[in-house]
């Protein structure tokens, strides 16, 4: 499921296995590896360093490049949400 058309990273509603295929807005992904539920899977191909988008919101950044139908979390993105700020 994808929430904004800005969006990189698309929602699993549902345990994804490697080879299903996910229809979003007409464009066919590929599942590349099993992605939880409630799991973020790439869309658009999202290159280290580049914000990981989802709501439109910037979430993180790739901490390696993500292909279209990879599972994407903590290992592959730095979120900026826990880091701590200097005082």
């Amino acid at each position: 499921m994808i929430f904004h058309p800005r969006d990189n990273v698309a929602m699993a509603v549902e345990k994804m296995e490697k080879g299903e295929k996910l229809v979003i807005n007409g464009l066919e992904v590929s599942i590349k590896e099993p992605i939880p539920q409630w799991h973020k899977v790439a869309i658009k191909p999202i290159r280290k360093g580049d914000y990981v988008i989802k709501l439109g919101c910037k979430i993180g950044r790739a901490s390696r490049t993500i292909n279209v139908g990879e599972w994407v979390s903590t290992h592959n993105l730095s979120s900026h949400r826990f880091r701590r700020r200097a005082v």
